[in-house]
């Protein structure tokens, strides 16, 4: 799993890019090298670095989403669960701005 390159393990690899300040957004090779990386992994340790993936997913124009989607698309029904909490998620924050608006109305 290493990379005779620098020695990183993917998974350093991902957290070094999640964790990077959000311009390196631009940085895409990166992410991608990320991505390619991280194929090599079982499908365990691609579940807990599921939530973080997933961001990755939210911007579809960007070119990681396509990669990502494809690396995550495996795992099927283990990102369920995953999927469930961000769908909750946004329906709290949707129903806090319906919650917000109907009270500046009155």
């Amino acid at each position: 799993m290493k990379n005779s390159t620098d020695g990183k393990r993917p998974e350093v690899l991902l957290f070094s890019c999640v964790t990077a300040n959000p311009n390196t957004k631009f940085f895409s090779s990166i992410y991608i090298e990320s991505v390619t990386r991280l194929q090599s992994l079982n499908s365990e340790v691609l579940q807990l670095l599921t939530p973080h993936l997933l961001e990755w997913l939210q911007d579809t124009n960007w070119p990681v989403a396509s990669p990502t989607r494809d690396l995550l698309l495996p795992l099927d029904i283990e990102l369920v669960p995953y999927i469930q909490k961000i769908l909750g998620d946004q329906k709290r924050i949707n129903q806090g701005v319906d919650r917000t608006s109907t009270e500046s109305k009155s």
